[in-house]
Order: C-alpha cells, then structure tokens, then sequence
C-alpha cells in the first residue's frame, strides 16, 4: 500500500514539474 501510495505522489510530482514550465512559457 505505501508503494502504491509512493508512486501516486511522485506521479503527481513529475506532473507538476513538467507543467511548471508551461505555466511560465504561458
């Protein structure tokens, strides 16, 4: 269950990461 719950976050955290630099190229 923590795996899972760790994958979860860090996907959400490369979601971010990656969508930072759109939001400032926008």
């Amino acid at each position: 269950m923590n795996i899972t719950k760790f994958n979860f976050i860090t996907n959400i955290y490369m979601l971010l990461t990656m969508a930072e630099p759109i939001c400032l190229r926008a």
